[in-house]
């Protein structure tokens, strides 16, 4: 009984709040998360909507709750796009007979399949923000072992003494750290009272570093990249092409689709001419979120972007 009264899984908040007491473990997550919810959000286009409607809103609500609906209020006389809810009977394809569209501040309205349309990215109509939150968190946590390790770097040899020369290893850890090439100590420094334990820290840093590579790739091409034109030619193996082609081919593809579907349903029902395409600009973002510094630091760089197939 317990089970069934449990949280459902697929509310947003139930798996956006962190719970991890280290701040920047959880500021970390955050940064990662916006930086793939802005590249879920650009990666589209809906050529032709109205003016009034917000175009980064409508993406942005069907990221957090998997659909939203395209809507015409009488009353106002102007397109909308809002969160949706369905009631009443169900139809044969799973979806309410009432829609109800609702905003702030305190707008409800109750609309149905002939005067409304739902706009998805996901056959499922479920969000986007558990998929890219746990991308989030794989990254943090890449992100924080990196730091732990470089600081282990920091700090390889653990150094025991008497108190009465507590000074002079202090001193000698100074010159340590400020690259001091010869350290000099007198006569009547006891060298044999000094212990020191040395951590053996491994240096795995730079596989890390290979690692959060490798998971920002896979989250672009679950959000629909070809990662091999946002890739650098000299990392690039035809292999790994092959399969992120494929990939990637295949979940731009099922997004693309449910947008045309929804597309096609509002130019039958509102008289209009709406065309999705992923938006080949967003390349550039992709590819500043694949190597961030490392790409600021080669502003020479050659900055093709490669070809990608909308169609």
């Amino acid at each position: 009984m317990n089970n069934m009264l449990s949280a459902n899984p697929f509310l947003v908040k139930d798996f956006v709040r962190l719970k991890n007491k280290n701040p920047m473990y959880n500021n970390m997550v955050y940064h990662y998360f916006e930086e793939l919810h802005n590249l879920v959000l650009s990666s589209i286009e809906i050529e032709g909507l109205p003016d009034e409607i917000e175009e980064f809103f409508l993406y942005d609500v069907i990221f957090w709750h998997g659909q939203a609906l395209f809507i015409y209020d009488d009353v106002l006389n102007t397109y909308a796009v809002t969160s949706m809810s369905e009631a009443g009977g169900i139809d044969a394809y799973g979806h309410g007979f009432i829609r109800y569209s609702y905003a702030t501040p305190n707008y409800l309205k109750q609309y149905s399949k002939w005067d409304s349309v739902i706009f998805r990215d996901r056959p499922t109509g479920l969000s986007y923000a558990r998929d890219i939150m746990c991308y989030a968190e794989t990254l943090a946590n890449l992100w924080m072992t990196r730091e732990i390790n470089l600081n282990a770097m920091k700090t390889p040899v653990v150094i025991k003494a008497p108190k009465e020369v507590n000074l002079s290893y202090q001193l000698m850890a100074q010159d340590i750290q400020n690259y001091v090439p010869i350290i000099k100590t007198d006569n009547d420094m006891d060298l044999d009272r000094i212990q020191t334990l040395d951590l053996n820290a491994p240096v795995i840093f730079d596989k890390i570093e290979e690692q959060i590579h490798k998971i920002k790739m896979e989250a672009l091409s679950f959000i629909g990249f070809d990662v091999s034109a946002v890739e650098k030619k000299e990392r690039v193996q035809t292999a790994d092409v092959q399969q992120n082609q494929e990939q990637n081919f295949g979940n731009r593809t099922m997004r693309l689709a449910c947008y045309e579907r929804s597309c096609k349903q509002a130019n039958a029902l509102f008289g209009l001419d709406l065309k999705p395409r992923f938006r080949t600009e967003a390349y550039i973002d992709a590819r500043n979120f694949l190597y961030m510094k490392e790409e600021n630091d080669n502003s020479n760089e050659d900055q093709e972007e490669g070809e990608i197939d909308n169609e």
